[in-house]
């Protein structure tokens, strides 16, 4: 997606030692961002077809400015634009914190707003949601995976809590700081809470509580 070339291209170059990767345990190549970085230094013409990979190449943008333009594009339900966005951020060495805390949650927040004014409809406001939850997805794709000597964490929205993306963004907060997590859910009592910290023997509890008058 972000080269614009055919699939068999990047695993030639893989298997050529041109572009390092790592094995998966499901035998997949996975391409982290310091070995893209590296293999771009080294072959500069090979971003030439994409829009993403020359602005990695060139310079590094304001995460900050971005958040705007990416409603926008949500609001077209450009799905290509939107993804090359996050994907932009991410490859300009922004921090996970920084794409979360001044581009996504901005937009969250403009989406819940604008919904409440009525100058979008709920399914705008559904399907602008479930496209972030896809871009989620795939940033924690890109973050390497905590050893399994990593401490865990346990993450869950309080009973009558329904939103789970913020569960998502702790998620990868806390991946990208090495730590393992278990997302319990949405809207989960108490008790259970409390026993699935005694069952992984979890070092951290991360609790969400949105929009919602339950007493927990």
């Amino acid at each position: 997606t972000l080269f614009e070339v055919n699939v068999s291209t990047i695993k030639r170059w893989v298997d050529r030692g041109l572009l390092q990767s790592e094995i998966t345990p499901g035998g997949h190549r996975r391409i982290y961002q310091d070995q893209l970085e590296n293999f771009l230094k080294d072959n500069k013409k090979a971003s030439r077809f994409s829009y993403v990979l020359r602005k990695l190449s060139s310079d590094h943008i304001d995460g900050q400015r971005e958040w705007k333009r990416l409603y926008k594009l949500l609001l077209k339900n450009d799905i290509k634009s939107s993804r090359k966005v996050v994907q932009r951020l991410y490859l300009s060495k922004n921090s996970i914190a920084t794409i979360l805390d001044d581009i996504i949650a901005p937009v969250l927040r403009h989406i819940g707003d604008e919904w409440e004014r009525g100058n979008i409809s709920i399914y705008q406001e559904h399907q602008m949601s479930f496209l972030i939850r896809q871009f989620l997805i795939e940033l924690d794709r890109y973050i390497p995976e905590p050893p399994t000597t990593a401490p865990n964490a346990i993450l869950a929205c309080v009973e009558g809590d329904r939103h789970e993306i913020p569960l998502q963004m702790i998620s990868l907060v806390a991946k990208s700081h090495g730590v393992r997590s278990m997302i319990l859910g949405t809207n989960i009592p108490t008790v259970e809470i409390i026993r699935a910290r005694e069952f992984s023997k979890a070092k951290f509890i991360f609790l969400t509580r949105v929009y919602t008058k339950t007493k927990s």
